[in-house]
């Protein structure tokens, strides 16, 4: 015989945070499985054992648990079905009617990689095969399995087509129908602002989950549901099919209200109609999907699990950050980086992340800082995920894509290297050099303010500091105070009254209306001279136009940054030059690399504890997906980390130097606090 594998759902991108990994043997006696009120009514929650809860329909336990959806399907030609009138089960669906040993050794192997099924869905096990009337025969053997799983077993087949696509996987059995499932987890770094399960008839709609299952041990926060990657996937098509995400909460999904992280915008406006360009992209390769948080004012700062869990989660994509640092449960996270937020808060949370060329994808559905400088990126924990997803979202045209070349410069900019902290330099110093043997290549050394001053492209006697000093805050200005305007006056005409805003906002209102569209086109006037400049004079083009260098900047200084420190009234507005604005300026691709950690000592713990250490890597403009591909390639010939781990250290002490050895890796965040 030969078992099959669950075939693609449409929309299976899970768009929450979702999340995945378990490890368990088939073998031994079932967990305990609990459901209060058990009847012919489909509960709401089920838990298994002590540590895990589900969901379903309307019934409250204690414990980890279940959520139980709408039946995918009728039980039919269902021989020797348990008396028992509900409870969790298991689906294999096979291909042939002969079952051996080693088939379901098979079957244990993949059910025990998934972290929503666990071994109290044996209570019933049900094996399906369609497509032929033949009867389901278990050798001696498979039957020897079966009877260690202490449950019952049953058997379906047959020819019918409403069962044929019902993938391998954990379910709920009651009066005849089988629900999917969905595993609970409560959001203990309050990164989400919602916790969202997808349609049963239409997979490109989300509806908001309001389940409470942790309300003893966290009274504060979010529940969130999580399908079994099992039901999802991959095929070619669909590549990250199974992957779960959480999407920032600036950006659309279709039937969930995008919030902004405020309480006046989540009023006003209703659920999405459609997702953003970039959600519906992920959700068309297969992931499925949540909400993350985006001055913390209507909504709490989350929680950065990495170090004594008091560091600053950093800009407004830290939501997506704290979320993927902190739950191994979530593979990918979305945000949006104008100036620096996705790559701060990768930095700060060890994370992947790309900040894209500008216009590499359209921002349809994205609540908008400005069209010169907006762009719609991801985190990831490890450089394959990354790769991934840039291919889904950046479609290059075949031109731009075969003009990435392997460099031949490794640009190093006396600005900004070395580093003053001494453990910081000793990690970028080692990994700098470790890219230079596998590109095969010497770092250049140039000074962006010499090198300025010396081509001086516009003819003009300002240093580059001061040139560009106003470019961000003239060339985006404009365009903040149309979205601002827009919104304050339609929710004064809808409630009476002007919309509560947070302080960074209330300043804004007064300032933005001070700046000018001529001031705008002289500002977008600088961004291009420094974008042509750039390209020219640091990333070198060639003669058929593809940039020969790729070029490092630190990301982080080694210094804790707490939570709890008070600042002056916020009043940002972008004006200055900063390192992070290369890439802003230059609509390159920049992706965050995390590479080790650096021990500090902890005045909240009083213990040492470990920071992420990160470096941002620049490349040329519109190449993003080759460039994130050899980035990925290169790593690995560098021998430079490819992946972290969640919780309080980015990285296990096996896969890290010597002297960035972290300290025990605590994955629940909880109890950083």
């Amino acid at each position: 015989m030969a078992w099959m594998r669950p075939p693609y759902y449409a929309g299976s991108f899970v768009v929450i945070l979702c999340f995945l990994y378990l490890g368990f043997i088939i073998s031994g006696r079932l967990d305990v499985v609990n459901v209060t009120e058990p009847s012919r009514e489909t509960p709401a929650r089920f838990n298994i054992g002590e540590a895990k809860k589900y969901y379903i329909p309307e019934v409250s336990l204690g414990g980890p648990g279940c959520l139980v959806t709408n039946g995918v399907g009728p039980l039919k030609q269902i021989d020797h079905f348990p008396d028992t009138p509900s409870g969790p089960c298991t689906l294999i669906r096979i291909l042939s009617p002969d079952v051996t040993s080693q088939d379901l050794h098979q079957i244990q192997e993949t059910l025990s990689r998934d972290d929503v099924w666990t071994g109290g869905f044996l209570q019933h096990v049900i094996f399906n095969l369609q497509g032929s009337p033949r009867p389901i025969q278990l050798s001696t053997d498979a039957r020897r399995i079966t009877k260690g799983w202490h449950g019952s077993v049953s058997f379906m087949s047959g020819l019918d087509t409403e069962l044929e696509d019902i993938p391998t996987g954990p379910y709920y059995y009651n009066a005849g129908q089988l629900h999917k499932v969905y595993r609970l987890y409560p959001d203990t770094v309050e990164a989400f602002t919602s916790s969202t399960i997808q349609s049963l008839n239409d997979p490109y709609l989300y509806t908001s989950l309001d389940v409470s299952a942790f309300t003893e041990e966290y009274p504060s926060v979010l529940t969130i549901a999580v399908p079994s990657r099992l039901y999802f996937m991959p095929t070619d098509e669909k590549t990250l099919a199974g992957l779960r995400i959480a999407v920032k909460d600036t950006q659309d999904v279709r039937g969930i209200k995008t919030t902004g992280s405020s309480r006046a915008w989540t009023r006003l406006y209703g659920p999405r109609e459609k997702s953003a360009t970039g959600v519906q992209r992920l959700l068309d390769s297969g992931v499925v999907s949540e909400f993350p948080t985006g001055d913390w004012v209507d909504y709490h700062a989350p929680w950065n699990p990495r170090a004594d869990g008091y560091q600053s989660p950093s800009a407004s994509s830290s939501g997506s950050g704290a979320a993927l640092a902190a739950y191994d449960w979530l593979d990918i996270s979305t945000g949006t980086d104008c100036s620096g937020s996705i790559r701060a808060p990768a930095a700060a949370h060890g994370l992947f992340g790309i900040r894209p060329s500008t216009d590499a994808i359209e921002n349809e559905g994205v609540i908008p800082f400005s069209k010169n400088f907006d762009t719609f990126g991801v985190f990831t924990r490890d450089m394959k995920t990354l790769t991934l997803a840039s291919s889904v979202l950046y479609s290059q045209t075949a031109e731009v894509s075969s003009c990435f070349e392997k460099p031949t410069r490794l640009v190093y900019l006396s600005e900004y290297w070395p580093v003053e902290d001494t453990e910081s330099s000793v990690i970028f110093e080692r990994s700098i050099e470790k890219l230079e043997r596998a590109l095969g290549i010497k770092r250049t050394e140039l000074s962006l303010g010499k090198l300025w001053s010396e081509t001086n492209p516009v003819g003009t006697s300002l240093s580059i500091d001061d040139y560009f000093k106003k470019t961000f805050v003239t060339a985006s200005a404009p365009d903040q105070w149309d979205m601002l305007k827009k919104f304050h006056l339609e929710f004064q005409n809808a409630f009476g009254h002007a919309p509560p805003l947070n302080p960074q906002l209330q300043w804004k209102m007064k300032f933005l209306p001070n700046q000018t569209i001529e001031m705008q086109r002289e500002g977008e006037k600088q961004v291009m001279v420094f974008r042509n400049w750039f390209h020219k004079h640091v990333m070198q083009k060639d003669d058929e136009g593809c940039a020969e260098s790729i070029l490092v900047l630190p990301w982080t200084n080694g210094q804790p940054s707490y939570r709890d420190e008070y600042r002056p009234p916020p009043n940002w507005t972008g004006e200055g030059w900063f390192f992070y604005f290369i890439s802003v300026y230059g609509g390159a691709p920049e992706i965050i690399l995390p590479l080790g950690q650096t021990r500090y000592h902890s005045r909240m713990t009083q213990r040492e504890e470990w920071l992420p250490v990160a470096i941002g890597i620049v490349g040329a403009r519109g190449t993003d997906t080759a460039f994130v591909s050899f980035m990925n390639e290169t790593l690995t010939i560098a021998n430079l980390p490819r992946k972290v781990d969640v919780g309080r250290s980015a990285f296990t002490m096996e896969s890290t130097a010597p002297s960035v050895l972290p300290m025990e890796n605590i994955r629940n965040a909880q109890e950083l606090r």
